[in-house]
């Protein structure tokens, strides 16, 4: 067979839906990767940043830079983490978060509550971002698992 199809298809190109499926959570699968793999790297940058600034070795300014290029890498991956997804992730992760929002705010009023009339220590931030966290991880996997 000769003419124009036959020279404009290419083999890296799916044609049918099911593997434009496959090539499109294949490809985003292996951004995600590398996004954790580059957040690890940049953590135990950070950790190692800090105690250089703790020993004296590098000035204060270095690691208000280093935490600068991290909030910024954060808002750019997120931005498009966001783009890539289609309106149904987005609709999932718009209720995981929401749920996850309102989790953590009853339990820091509540325990800054119990804080206040003695009963508990003050609020930990490490504890609420942990909370906050696994609040996310619960509601997002049950509504993956279809139970609302």
């Amino acid at each position: 067979m000769t003419g124009p199809d036959m020279h404009t298809q290419t083999a890296a190109v799916p044609t049918d839906g099911e593997a434009k499926l496959r090539t499109k959570r294949n490809r985003f699968w292996r951004y995600s990767t590398i996004a954790f793999v580059m957040s690890i790297f940049i953590g135990a940058l950070n950790g190692w940043l800090l105690d250089q600034v703790k020993d004296g070795t590098l000035p204060m300014f270095a690691l208000y830079i280093l935490l600068g290029m991290m909030a910024a890498a954060f808002v750019w991956f997120t931005r498009d983490y966001f783009r890539r997804i289609d309106e149904f992730d987005l609709l999932d992760n718009l209720w995981a978060n929401t749920i996850a929002l309102y989790g953590t705010m009853i339990v820091f009023f509540g325990w800054f509550a119990l804080h206040d009339v003695g009963v508990l220590r003050s609020p930990d931030p490490l504890w609420l971002v942990m909370i906050t966290v696994g609040l996310l991880l619960l509601s997002y996997t049950a509504r993956k698992l279809g139970w609302r």
